[in-house]
């Protein structure tokens, strides 16, 4: 990797199922900047982001580390739903590739075959 630092900020959205609260990777978002304009980038989602549709009702966003907030979103008085917002430097990134297939011909020599 560079040595040019990449930020990046990643937004969790809140998912139900059978009862257990799960947060599920819903935005990753690149920032040119340093940390700073990252940490102002993911206040800036915290505040404005609506993974739930056209929202409507009360957003209350609490900071829960240097480089995190969550967000609670609530309508109709007691429905609330929430999201995390935190910043995060990319640190490693690596793809997998396939293998080639093995070549057909090789595959018909096996061990008890001549090559020609």
């Amino acid at each position: 990797m560079s040595d040019e630092t990449s930020w990046y900020v990643l937004v969790e959205d809140e998912h139900l199922s059978s009862g257990n609260d799960e947060f599920r990777l819903s935005r990753v978002v690149h920032v040119d900047g340093n940390v700073e304009r990252a940490r102002e980038k993911a206040l800036e989602l915290a505040k404005g982001y609506d993974p739930f549709g056209d929202f409507k009702g009360t957003r209350t966003v609490f900071r829960i580390g240097e480089d995190s907030f969550m967000t609670v979103m609530s309508s109709d008085g007691w429905r609330k739903e929430r999201f995390r917002v935190t910043v995060g430097e990319l640190i490693h990134t690596e793809e997998y590739f396939e293998p080639p297939a093995p070549d057909e011909e090789k595959g018909r020599r096996g061990i008890f075959r001549r090559s020609s």
